[in-house]
C-alpha cells in the first residue's frame, strides 16, 4: 500500500495552450471529488470566451470551475488580485472537504499562487513617466526589443504588446540594477504543496492542434466576438486585449487584411505563444510528473496519475 502524505493539499496542472489541461483537469476532478480553479490570465474575463478558449458551460456543469468570468474587460487585474482572490476560493474549496485543481498555462500565475506571493516593488514615479513617455515617442516594439536585450527571460513571459508588464520590468532593473526574472520572491511559507502534472506533447501534433482550435475558434464565432468586444470600446491598449486572439482578428475587422491573414497570424502567435510555455515549464515548477498527452489519456498515462493521487 502507498503510504499517504497528508502534506499534499491540492493538484496544480500546467502546460502549453491546447495540450489537454481542461480535460485532464475535469477527469482529475472527477476522480478525485475536486473542483477546478483556473490559473489563466484571460480566462477572468466576462464575455471573452472563444478567443481565450474557455471552458464551456457543459464542461463547467461537469465539474465546478472557479476564477472563470469574475472580472470586467474594462477593468485592470493584478497578479495580487489573483492570488487573493484564488486563496477564498481554495479555502473554501478545503472547508468543504473538496480537492483544489489549478489549472492553467500562465505560468507567472502558477508560481504566485504555489508561494502565496509576487514581487512587489515600489519606486517613484520619475522612471515610469519617463519611461511611459519614451514609448510615446519611439514606440512599444522599441521599448519590447529593448527590454529583450536587457531581461530575455523576462520577455518569454510577456506578450509584446503587454505594454504594462513590458514598462514595468524595465522600471524594475533602472531601479534595482536587477532584472525582473533574477528577482528573488518575498519569503514567505509555501502556500499549496501540490502534486504537479506537467503536460507534455509531440511538437508537430500539438502545433496542429493550435491550427485546428484556431479555425474552430473562427467558425464559432470568434469575428462576432472581435466585434463585441470592439464594440465596447476596447482596443489592443486595454490590459484584457493584450492576450492572443482579439488583436489578430481587430485587423480583418477593420479592412485591413484578409480572413486567411489573420488567422495566420493567429495560429503564428498562439505557436509561438505556446513555445514559450514549453519553455517556462520546462525550468519550472520543480518536481513536476510529466504527463505525455500526444496520444491522449491513455490507460498508461491513468495508472500514473492513479498511482500519484494515492499519496493524498
Amino acid at each position: 500500500m502507498v503510504q499517504k502524505n497528508s502534506l499534499i493539499d491540492s493538484i496544480v496542472i500546467v502546460g502549453p495552450t491546447a495540450s489537454g489541461k481542461s480535460a485532464l483537469a475535469i477527469y482529475l476532478a472527477q476522480l478525485t471529488n475536486g473542483e477546478i480553479v483556473s490559473c489563466d490570465s484571460m480566462q477572468i474575463y466576462k464575455h471573452m470566451d472563444i478567443a481565450t478558449a474557455k471552458v464551456t458551460q457543459e464542461e463547467q456543469a461537469l465539474v465546478k470551475h472557479h476564477m472563470i468570468d469574475i472580472v470586467e474587460p474594462t477593468e485592470s487585474y493584478s497578479v495580487s488580485q489573483y492570488i487573493n482572490d484564488a486563496k477564498r476560493c481554495i479555502e473554501d474549496i478545503k472547508s468543504r472537504g473538496k480537492l483544489p485543481i489549478i489549472c492553467g498555462g500562465t505560468g507567472f500565475y502558477v508560481d504566485a499562487i504555489i508561494n502565496g506571493s509576487e514581487i512587489k516593488p515600489s519606486f517613484s514615479s520619475n522612471t515610469r513617466r519617463m519611461l511611459e513617455e519614451e514609448c510615446e515617442k519611439s514606440g512599444l516594439d522599441s521599448m519590447y526589443q529593448k527590454l529583450q536585450k536587457i531581461d530575455p527571460d523576462s520577455c518569454e513571459k510577456i506578450h509584446q504588446n503587454d505594454k504594462k508588464r513590458i514598462i514595468r520590468a524595465l522600471e524594475i532593473y533602472y531601479n534595482t540594477g536587477v532584472v525582473r526574472s533574477k528577482q528573488n520572491m518575498q519569503e514567505c511559507s509555501q502556500y499549496l504543496h501540490p502534486i504537479i502534472f506537467s503536460i507534455t506533447m509531440d511538437r508537430k501534433k500539438l502545433y496542429s492542434r493550435i491550427n485546428r482550435r484556431v479555425d474552430e475558434m473562427v467558425d464559432n464565432g470568434l469575428i462576432d466576438e472581435t466585434k463585441k468586444m470592439m464594440s465596447l470600446g476596447l482596443n489592443e491598449n486595454y490590459q484584457s486585449m493584450a492576450g492572443i486572439g482579439y488583436k489578430e482578428m481587430i485587423p480583418y475587422v477593420k479592412g485591413e487584411i484578409t480572413l486567411e491573414q489573420a488567422k495566420d497570424n493567429l495560429k503564428q502567435a498562439t505557436r509561438r505563444y505556446a513555445k514559450r510555455q514549453i519553455t517556462w515549464f520546462k525550468k519550472r515548477p520543480a518536481n513536476s510528473i510529466f504527463i505525455d498527452m500526444t496520444n491522449g489519456l491513455t490507460d498508461n498515462i491513468k495508472n500514473v496519475i492513479n498511482n500519484a493521487i494515492n499519496k493524498i
